[in-house]
């Protein structure tokens, strides 16, 4: 398979082994003073109709600019609809309502189970299922090959598609929140005990705009950085969208970060969406640097150690987004004549030096490096290896300790 091969698989999310140091956390999501007691939260069963009527006229919205991440397989898509025909319950639905726009939701917990069922009902529309028909029932083996036509039209299966239309679903609708920080708090806490999440999926949707389409929209397709992350295409969690936005928010608004970093992730999409018309010609030539970046330490550290620590006589196989960071921010600000073939071996050399017998960068990229001082020692001890390595004068150190 090439490098650029436009095909997107179904990931399993084990397939990507980051250093969970790096992740967003509840501190940097929790809710600081804010006042829950005007938060409105009820539940209501909506049925299958009611729930594919709002979808219809928009009022939920499923972004369909990513909804082929995070796909679920066709079976599992066909044995929600069979539980739904047969009476079996399924999890509930959460939402948020939409500040800007009332009675408009926002998907917070089952957007899965949306696009499976609008999928089914709206093949053309909502192309999430490989292929619209249900398929390996367990329960109900005479409904195999089933298109939603046919479970519409045949007589012998309308009190399947009455029943399939007035399946209850239990939906639960908050309003009235002060912040967004309250919904990414509810959203870590539906998901207690799952593998540790990114917020970036959420972020989509609280932050949706043309801004938020692009990062999608350039990550759809296979190139360096899915093989960089040991992917077969671009990833159902967003991995590879939040590690893009995280470049271009440190190059656009360097002196912005003052160390929580979900803040500053949102407030800077929220600028860029805000100005799109304006950032579009840098965004695209950040894009156009990270990836000649990019390519440039393959031919260093070849694709399999980018990103990843050098200890002992070893690379370790987690990616760390830390380090990962300072890697491109500095080598954007490479070269072609500097990067000779002395001078690359000279970098890998003093990079396995720094990453073996420096503690003080260790710490930088291992624990807590969300903080003010663990991001400038790292950009500033990685700044200090690629003068060293390259015989240059950088003088960028976008986060400052002040």
């Amino acid at each position: 398979m090439s490098h650029m091969e436009a095909i997107l698989f179904e990931v399993p999310e084990s397939v990507i082994n980051i250093e969970e140091a790096n992740q967003d956390t509840i501190e940097d999501i929790a809710p600081e003073d804010q006042d829950l007691s005007e938060l409105i939260v009820y539940s209501r069963d909506w049925t299958v109709e009611t729930i594919v009527s709002q979808i219809q006229k928009g009022n939920i919205d499923l972004n369909p600019k990513f909804q082929r991440r995070n796909a679920w397989s066709d079976d599992r898509r066909s044995k929600l609809i069979e539980s739904l025909i047969v009476g079996i319950p399924v999890p509930e639905i959460v939402f948020a309502e939409d500040k800007e726009l009332k009675k408009s939701f926002i998907v917070i917990d089952g957007k899965q189970r949306l696009l499976t069922i609008a999928g089914f009902f709206e093949p053309d529309k909502f192309n999430y299922w490989n292929d619209p028909k249900l398929k390996n029932l367990l329960l109900r083996k005479d409904l195999n090959s089933v298109t939603y036509a046919q479970l519409k039209s045949r007589a012998s299966l309308s009190e399947d598609y009455r029943r399939f239309l007035n399946a209850d679903i239990r939906c639960t609708v908050i309003s009235n929140y002060a912040s967004d920080d309250i919904l990414y708090d509810i959203f870590y806490r539906l998901n207690t005990g799952s593998s540790p999440l990114a917020t970036q999926e959420l972020r989509q949707v609280l932050k949706k705009g043309a801004f938020a389409d692009y990062l999608i929209e350039i990550t759809n397709s296979y190139q360096l950085l899915h093989e960089v992350l040991r992917l077969r295409g671009s990833d159902p969690r967003l991995q590879d969208v939040e590690i893009l936005l995280r470049f271009f928010c440190i190059s656009l608004f360097p002196h912005q970060y003052k160390g929580n970093l979900k803040k500053f992730l949102d407030d800077s999409m929220a600028a860029i969406t805000k100005n799109w018309s304006q950032c579009k010609p840098k965004v695209d030539k950040l894009y156009g640097d990270f990836n000649i970046a990019l390519a440039r330490l393959s031919e260093i550290l070849t694709v399999q150690h980018i990103g990843r620590k050098f200890t002992g006589d070893k690379w370790e196989a987690r990616f760390n987004k830390a380090l990962f960071e300072v890697e491109i921010y500095y080598f954007c600000r490479l070269s072609d004549a500097h990067a000779t073939i002395e001078n690359n071996e000279r970098f890998l050399e003093k990079f396995k030096q720094l990453c073996g017998n420096n503690p003080v960068f260790r710490s930088s990229i291992e624990s807590t490096t969300k903080s003010l001082d663990k991001y400038e020692t790292r950009y500033s001890l990685f700044q200090e290896l690629v003068n060293d390595a390259y015989n240059c004068e950088i003088d960028d150190v976008p986060v400052r300790n002040r």
